[in-house]
């Protein structure tokens, strides 16, 4: 049975499941695919139920090899157990994926510190403020974000990392193409052309999804886990009993209501003694602690990274001379070439709507939406009511 490794893995994935325990139930600590391979066809694996030794029997390493040629045809990798660029934290659960579907660069999920965001699809305006300023510095400093690609924080720390240039891991709960492991079809594409989608269902695949998996891959995946918003029944709290199974720290944005019941869950993960943060510089600081990060890395010894939801405020002089109006145009050589085609497009024409932009520049609407976050952050740009954008006068 002289076959590849990413066949073996994926007919076992055929067999058992995908996204399924299953395996390592029967596997009884065996790694090795060959050998697990012989001992499922010859029904020799300890636990199997009949349903388990009947795909046995009928499925065929054509069928394995087949699904593989389907998914690379997509424009899909294959990241099989034991392959070089299989992450080694996922080795630390006690059922690892078999097989990972992924598109993007899959370097990410073996480099750097990954901090997975949590939140809940329906966050407060502050709470969508929070995010967008805390991911930008995390993005800034060097920290890939990671979220399951929900509508709500998942969406906005993603789209905030790659707006800031930054580093963007989706784990999804269903196959990489399907609108159930993320309703906005730009987000895909935009996370799988400049970050990357990973993915334990195979193309196609029409079983339910298990957010209770997607959150154990993610929270492996990563360094530490930030809760943003969570009531007290959450299912986002999920995701911390993971994070505390293998020993990643959870940190915590404090609420912004006390008594308001959409933070209760933040409220009691802050009485059981996990730690709040304000910023990314906290986020730094709790991972150097823990030995997740090196002392001076993502920007801990260079003084914080300046990032404001807003422009600073500027102080009134005590002065009675005459003001000399200055008419100074604003630093743009910061910017990337789409920001600076917006701003001027936005000095043109004054006030504009995302949608006006995106047919101006021929970018998509959300890549809009990010560089305008982005021209938000720098204090270069505001929103106005009719969700039209302005310069910063």
């Amino acid at each position: 049975m002289a076959k590849r490794g990413d066949e073996l893995w994926m007919w076992l994935v055929l067999v058992f499941g995908a996204g399924s325990k299953r395996l390592w139930n029967c596997a009884d600590g065996c790694v090795d695919a060959q050998k697990l391979c012989e001992a499922a066809k010859a029904h020799e694996l300890t636990g199997m139920n009949d349903g388990e030794l009947d795909r046995a029997d009928r499925i065929t390493f054509e069928d394995a090899q087949k699904l593989i040629e389907t998914a690379e045809n997509d424009g899909i990798q294959v990241v099989a157990y034991g392959d070089e660029n299989y992450p080694e934290r996922l080795k630390e659960l006690a059922a690892p994926p078999a097989v990972l579907f992924c598109r993007g660069d899959l370097r990410l999920m073996n480099e750097g510190s990954i901090l997975h965001m949590v939140g809940t699809r329906q966050p407060s305006k502050y709470t969508l403020s929070l995010v967008n300023v805390m991911c930008a510095e995390l993005a800034v400093r060097g920290f890939t974000i990671s979220s399951g690609g929900a509508e709500g924080v998942d969406a906005k720390a993603l789209e905030t990392a790659l707006g800031r240039g930054g580093r963007a891991l989706m784990v999804c709960p269903a196959p990489l193409e399907s609108e159930r492991s993320c309703g906005n079809e730009e987000l895909r594409e935009l996370v799988a052309e400049k970050g990357l989608m990973i993915s334990e269902y195979p193309t196609g695949y029409k079983g339910m999804m298990n957010f209770r998996r997607r959150n154990e891959v993610a929270v492996a995946l990563s360094s530490a886990v930030i809760i943003a918003e969570a009531g007290e029944q959450s299912k986002g709290l999920d995701n911390v009993k993971q994070a505390q199974a293998l020993g990643r720290p959870v940190m915590v944005v404090p609420p912004h209501l006390l008594y308001s019941e959409r933070y209760f869950g933040q409220k009691e993960l802050l009485r059981q003694g996990h730690t709040a943060i304000f910023d990314g510089e906290d986020a730094v600081r709790v991972l150097t602690e823990c030995g997740k990060v090196e002392k001076g890395s993502y920007g801990l010894q260079g003084g914080s990274v300046k990032i404001s939801a807003g422009p600073a405020k500027k102080q009134r002089k005590n002065t009675r001379e005459k003001p000399v109006h200055k008419t100074e145009k604003p630093d743009y050589s910061g910017l990337g070439e789409q920001a600076k085609a917006i701003c001027g497009l936005l000095e043109e024409h004054g006030s504009l709507l995302a949608d006006e932009l995106a047919e101006k520049t021929g970018l998509p609407v959300l890549e809009v939406l990010m560089h305008l976050t982005e021209l938000e952050l720098e204090g270069l740009a505001e929103s106005l009511p009719g969700k039209q954008y302005r310069l910063k006068s």
